[in-house]
């Protein structure tokens, strides 16, 4: 597939939103439809490259796999470990107890499920208070980890079977829409 600068532009649009809703600008209470919208563009791109891929006989699930590792991990590492290291000179025994354990979901890419269970990721008060903070975006990973798992699966499977009915679209949305509906 070819770059397409519209795209990131787009994606620049979404996440400023979030980033202004974050920084506290009232105006921007519903800046988590930013979030949406990323998550839309890179279920199209992905299903792009997926698509493409295939019809060109070209499609390699590993070699899809190690792509995305390798774009995601070095900057998910960095950020976990510097946060990890202030951890330890900033925090409080509960609260870097806390931290360990949303650190764990964020390794586990389980994230998305953590923060759903542990708390209101729409509560603001709850995002500015928590030393779990820094993991709380990472639940984006975890969202995005669980779809890229699932979708090319659904998506080549759909594609071998030869179901190309509406009605296998439509479960398609469904299962790729299922781990982002756990934030």
């Amino acid at each position: 597939m070819r770059y397409r600068k519209e795209i990131d532009g787009l994606r620049a649009i979404a996440v400023v939103p979030v980033i202004l809703f974050h920084a506290g600008f009232d105006v921007f209470s519903g800046g988590f439809v930013g979030v949406d919208i990323f998550f839309v563009i890179s279920g199209y791109l992905i299903t792009s490259i997926i698509h493409t891929q295939t019809k060109a006989g070209k499609f390699k699930l590993k070699i899809f796999y190690l792509r995305r590792i390798r774009r995601i991990f070095p900057a998910l590492f960095l950020v976990l470990i510097t946060t990890s290291v202030a951890s330890l000179f900033f925090l409080y025994p509960n609260s870097a107890y806390e931290y360990s354990q949303s650190l764990l979901s964020v390794l586990f890419f389980s994230s998305n499920v953590y923060f759903w269970r542990t708390g209101d990721y729409f509560a603001t008060a709850w995002i500015q208070t928590s030393s779990a903070t820094v993991d709380l975006k990472a639940w984006i990973s975890s969202a995005m980890a669980s779809a890229g798992v699932l979708h090319p699966s659904v998506f080549l499977g759909r594609l071998f079977i030869n179901a190309a009915t509406s009605l296998s679209h439509v479960w398609l949305a469904l299962l790729r829409s299922l781990p982002f509906g756990m934030y």
